[in-house]
């Protein structure tokens, strides 16, 4: 299980949530010069760009290996991310998405002591931090957009949901994004259930939990706690990978 190789004939889904409420203005960690909603931008803007690069170019032209979908959750609203292309489905193929972004920026990808190493990358997604979070809503969308994508592709590697979030959810409480969450993973193709990835980011600077295990986070905030309850056990292909 979850061993099937992406292909034109099995796409597969790759679906982003990302919190942009207030709080996302904070600094990341240690690091005060940045927001978490701007950190979280390059994140994932490098994020496509490697996956265009790595699994979606063939001979020069994008080709449709992976499906993209994108969504803000803020102010109460969950809102489709990419707002070059149409929401459709709740994803956009690579054919689209590969060269849907808005421009090419220079972003800093690490440093070398005082010197920072920047790489020029297209850009999808924009920070912006402000209102309330709407985890819950988020939660459902997904659910809702991955089964429309696992009832067109059963044979296909199974959806995979990356939530990012600094908070706690303000349209309900955590045992309801739970069983929304479970909307989500309880949804399968033929190769295994869809998989959630919660990513905690956190204003205060904790030694790193990397795909951690749920004794690691005892003694953590309550909102990582319940995040990491909800994410799913990484398949053993991906842990070597990682």
């Amino acid at each position: 299980m979850h061993s099937q190789n992406i292909s034109t004939v099995r796409p597969g889904l790759v679906l982003l949530l990302i919190d942009q409420s207030s709080s996302m203005l904070g600094g990341w960690g240690g690091d005060r010069m940045a927001s978490k909603s701007q950190l979280a931008a390059d994140a994932l803007n490098k994020t496509l760009y490697d996956l265009a690069l790595n699994a979606c170019m063939k001979d020069g032209r994008a080709v449709d290996r992976i499906n993209i979908g994108a969504y803000y959750y803020s102010s109460g609203r969950v809102r489709w991310a990419i707002d070059t292309l149409p929401e459709g489905k709740g994803w956009s193929p690579a054919r689209d998405w590969v060269n849907g972004f808005h421009h090419i920026e220079k972003v800093v990808i690490s440093s070398d002591g005082d010197q920072e190493i920047e790489q020029e990358i297209p850009i999808w997604f924009f920070p912006q931090a402000t209102g309330d979070t709407p985890m819950l809503g988020a939660m459902r969308k997904a659910a809702d957009v991955v089964g429309r994508h696992v009832s067109e592709h059963p044979d296909s590697y199974p959806p995979i949901v990356i939530n990012i979030s600094d908070g706690e959810p303000t349209d309900g409480d955590w045992s309801e994004v739970k069983q929304a969450a479970s909307g989500i993973t309880d949804c399968a193709t033929n190769d295994g259930g869809s998989l959630l990835l919660n990513i905690q980011i956190t204003e205060h600077s904790h030694s790193p939990l990397v795909f951690p295990r749920m004794q690691s986070v005892q003694g953590c905030p309550e909102e990582v706690i319940f995040m990491a309850e909800m994410s799913s056990e990484l398949p053993a292909n991906m842990l070597v990978e990682a």
